[in-house]
């Protein structure tokens, strides 16, 4: 089930609640509760064809901690319209994780740009920011079959490039190695 089709986790006349508990009031993407059957499913298919599958951990940076709710919304919408249908973002505590299916890691680097590029140009009104108030992202990213050969192992290494990202003047890093 797509992000986009949130009208589907709206409740209705008898839809339980958990339902709708699946999409995170802030940014609207995914809860890490999709995790266990909605991207599951997706790395399973892409193990079953033997296709590639991309993670993109992406965490904002605010130079005020009084902008990171603004902020974390913010990232949770340029994140959804960056993103293709087939995508799925999932927050995952100040992180946001995104599944590419299909898409090799250079696929993967040009979303990271263009969500870094997004944030960073976005014009907060005045009166919701401190003067000189910026924000921008730091991108973390790995792929199946590349660097890890479980779904787990796939998150590990791209939240772990993502550590190394704050590293670098890019803020965006491929993980190296095989996760094992």
């Amino acid at each position: 089930m797509s992000i986009e089709n949130r009208s589907q986790l709206t409740p209705r006349m008898g839809q339980s609640a958990a339902t709708v508990q699946l999409v995170d009031d802030l940014t609207k993407c995914y809860k890490e509760t999709f995790l266990e059957f909605g991207v599951s499913q997706v790395f399973e298919q892409s193990k079953r064809y033997d296709r590639t599958i991309s993670c993109l951990a992406i965490e904002i940076w605010v130079s005020h901690e009084e902008m990171r709710y603004a902020a974390m919304k913010r990232l949770g919408k340029i994140v959804r319209d960056q993103i293709r249908n087939v995508d799925t973002p999932v927050r995952s505590g100040n992180k946001i994780l995104i599944f590419l299916p299909e898409t090799e890691i250079e696929g993967a680097k040009t979303v990271a740009e263009k969500v870094k590029s997004s944030v960073e140009n976005y014009a907060f009104a005045e009166d919701t920011i401190p003067e000189g108030g910026k924000m921008s992202t730091v991108s973390g990213i790995a792929a199946f079959p590349a660097h890890a050969d479980s779904l787990e192992k796939l998150m590990q290494a791209a939240k772990w490039a993502l550590e190394g990202a704050w590293n670098q003047e890019s803020r965006i890093q491929v993980f190296e190695g095989k996760m094992t």
